[in-house]
């Protein structure tokens, strides 16, 4: 637990200021160019894993991801909507 205060106390004091103009522009909204396809899992981290920003990729993890993945048509078809329509991916 003193390992996750000491990260946000470090992120509020040192990272959020250095990054303020691209957490400003976030709250206008999002539209990432990437829908990244994920399974729940601690280890995965899509911004760490394709090397971009806040709100460039949208991590998605179906709970189709804790059966065997079948087909990639299978994981396309459980994405919800609004993943498309509201995030314009």
């Amino acid at each position: 637990m003193q390992k996750l205060i000491q990260g946000l106390q470090h992120y509020q004091t040192k990272v959020f200021g250095s990054q303020r103009e691209l957490f400003e522009r976030l709250t206008e909204g999002q539209s990432p160019e990437v829908l990244f396809i994920t399974c729940s899992d601690s280890r995965i981290n899509p911004n760490l894993l394709t090397q971009t920003e806040p709100g460039e990729v949208f991590g998605y993890d179906p709970d189709i991801c804790q059966f065997k993945l079948l087909t990639e048509q299978r994981a396309t078809l459980s994405l919800p909507e609004r993943q498309f329509v509201a995030l314009e991916i």
